[in-house]
Parts: C-alpha cells; sequence; structure tokens
C-alpha cells in the first residue's frame, strides 16, 4: 500500500476522490474492510464489538480513499485502566489527518491542566485548550475540520495545515496553523492522504466514523 515517500507501486484504492460535500460513512457497523485496510494493505482485523463499534488491534488501519479539506466526525471509547498506568500506556491512540497530523486520544479524564501529548491535542504542537474528555468506558466525539496545506507548483509549501477541534460539543482547537506532521506522521506535500486511526497497544473503539470532503 501506498505511504508518503514510498518509491513503490501506488494503491490504486488511494486514487478515488468523491465528489465535495457528499457524507462518506467510513464506519458505522458493517465491515470495516469496505472502507480501511491495515496499512501492509491486509483486511481490518480490528474485532467487532456490541455497540457497532471496532476496537483496536494488529495494527493501525488507514482509509482506502485519501482526502484533502474535509470534515471528519469520530466517537471513540477509551479503557478504563488500573491506577498505576500512567502517561502515554493509558488509553492511548490518535486519529491521523493525511496520515500527517495526529488528533490524540488519550484517557485524560480529570486533569487540570493538559499537555501536548494528551487527549485533545494536536500531537506535541498545541494542547487542547480545555479538557472536554468524559470518564474511561464513556463514548466521546470529535469532530474535526481540516484545511489541508497548501503548495506552488515547484512544491514549496506556502500555506500551513489548519485544524478545528469540537470536543464533545466544545470547541478546543480554533482554526489552528500546523507547521508541519506531528510524532510518527508521513511528510507533507500535495498530495491527498488518508485518514488513519492509530494501534497503541491500547483497546480503545471506535463508532461512527464519516467524513465530508470540503475541496
Amino acid at each position: 500500500s501506498y505511504r508518503a515517500g514510498d518509491t513503490g507501486h501506488v494503491n490504486l484504492d488511494m486514487i478515488e476522490v468523491r465528489k465535495p460535500g457528499a457524507r462518506i460513512d467510513l464506519f458505522s457497523g458493517g465491515s470495516a474492510s469496505t472502507a480501511w485496510q491495515h496499512t501492509d494493505g491486509r483486511s481490518v482485523k480490528w474485532p467487532h464489538t456490541a455497540e457497532k463499534s471496532i476496537e483496536v488491534c494488529c495494527g493501525d488501519i488507514r482509509t482506502k480513499q485519501a482526502f484533502g479539506d474535509f470534515k471528519l466526525h469520530a466517537e471513540f471509547r477509551v479503557p478504563k485502566l488500573p491506577d498505576d498506568v500512567t502517561g502515554q500506556d493509558r488509553g492511548n491512540s490518535g486519529i491521523y489527518l493525511q496520515e500527517r497530523y495526529e488528533v490524540q486520544i488519550l484517557d485524560s479524564y480529570g486533569v487540570e491542566k493538559l499537555a501536548n501529548n494528551e487527549a485533545g491535542a494536536i500531537y506535541t504542537k498545541k494542547a487542547a485548550d480545555l479538557n472536554a474528555s468524559t470518564a474511561p468506558e464513556t463514548w466521546q466525539t470529535y469532530d474535526i475540520t481540516f484545511r489541508a496545506a497548501r503548495f506552488d507548483a515547484d512544491g514549496k509549501k506556502t500555506e500551513d495545515a489548519r485544524i478545528s477541534v469540537v470536543w464533545n460539543g466544545k470547541k478546543v482547537h480554533d482554526n489552528v496553523a500546523v507547521d508541519g506532521q506531528t510524532g510518527a506522521g508521513d511528510p507533507e506535500s500535495a498530495a491527498l492522504g488518508a485518514i488513519r486511526l492509530q494501534d497503541h497497544g491500547n483497546k480503545v473503539r471506535f463508532r461512527n466514523v464519516w467524513i465530508e470532503p470540503v475541496d
């Protein structure tokens, strides 16, 4: 499967682009393999649960389609872990926009002041403006508005990517400029990119994921 920087074959599934404004159901309880695949091209191995959700397992998954500017809705649930499990080991996952920019998922319930690697963060770039998290084992929502970075004909970046996030109904990022990829994100380019859900070894669940391209 194609990733930015690959010199091998191109996954033709990534070429397809839907018309702007049409809502695309990425997962609502059916087969996750309809819209997703593991990053090595395998069919999705994440198990289904009783709440019409899928649970993180067996590696990251990414959409078969690539996107530019979009609005993305995702619901997630972090597990309840023992008190001695702390930091980045506690309910960790993430949503990568264009496989470049991660909006962090973590059990940060009750944390008074969030850091830029905790729940709601644009990972390592900016902490959420406030902590809107609910308790572990409750369903939470991210509504993300994304504007891709702009590049000129020579491939030089002319505008940073911009991200807004509404977390459980509260705006925690407002049109934030992001100056480059985050963490393990792919390098920036003018190419469209997939949505990637991270396997960080915790049993985080996802449901009701949809996207509306706006470019």
